[in-house]
Formats: structure tokens, sequence, C-alpha cells
């Protein structure tokens, strides 16, 4: 065997383990990312129940609220509590399933979006602090989204 030869086993040998472990890893990223949907979508879905929807109905309308982008709602769910102190992850809930009853999309990379959010939450108007989070909050929500149309979001 010449030096390309073994070089050629090596690389094709390294490639096969290699792609093996990337695998595993994007399996067990699809596997977190589904049962974080499961457990938002169900989240959302009781606090529906609770205020009288029908379990079925309340199942759909908070999968039609996350869409195809649950990604983002975890990203706020627990990210936005830290950044502006004062609204817990309970009242996010509430918004969510608010916005899911009354079949309104939200756009969590919308800069206007998040402040609306606040201030339908806390009743107050954010400082500059918390707007300064809120527009670095809404540039990661955008950067990982791809573009959804609203009447893909509510089929119910």
């Amino acid at each position: 065997m010449n030096k390309q030869q073994i070089a050629g086993i090596t690389f094709v040998v390294s490639v096969l383990i290699f792609n093996t472990g990337i695998d595993d890893i994007i399996r067990q990223e699809t596997t977190v990312e589904r049962r974080t949907h499961t457990a938002l979508t169900q989240s959302i879905a009781s606090i529906l129940i609770e205020r009288g929807l029908e379990g079925r109905v309340a199942n759909e309308r908070a999968a039609a609220l996350l869409g195809s982008d649950p990604a983002s709602f975890t990203s706020v769910l627990h990210r936005l509590p830290l950044l502006v102190g004062n609204i817990s992850k309970e009242e996010l809930l509430n918004y969510f399933a608010e916005s899911a009853l009354h079949r309104q999309h939200i756009e969590l990379g919308s800069y206007e979006q998040l402040i609306h959010l606040y201030h339908k939450i806390t009743h107050t108007t954010p400082d500059k602090k918390r707007r300064e989070s809120l527009a670095e909050l809404a540039r990661q929500n955008s950067v990982h989204k791809e573009p959804a149309s609203k009447s893909q979001n509510f089929i119910v």
C-alpha cells in the first residue's frame, strides 16, 4: 500500500465515524425539540382547557400558535423573565394562551410584538435597559426563523 491509499482509507474511516456521531447529535436535538414543543403545547392547552375550551380544540389552537417555530416561543419563555425581571413564565404562558384562544399570530422576531407583549403583561412601558433586552431577543428570534404565513399557522 502506498501513502495515498492509506490516506484515502483513513479519510473514509474518519468520515464514517464522524458522520455517525453527527447523526446521534442531530437525533438527540430533534428529540429534545419535539419534547419541548409537546410540553409547551400541553402547557398552553391546559390553560385553555381551564378557561373552558374543549381539549381537542385547545390542543389544536396551541399547536397552531406555535406553528413551525416552537424554538422561538421556548426561547422567549425561558429568556424573557431573566432579561426583564418582572415577567414570570406563568404570565407568558397566559399571554400565549390568550393569543391562541383568539387565534392571534405572534411574531417573536418582531421588536414591536415583544414590546406589546411586555406592555400587555406588565401594564407599563419598558425602560431603556428592558427595551434593549427586548430588541436583542427579537434579533435572536428573527435570525433563526423562516418566514411563515399567518394562514399557515391557523388552520383550525
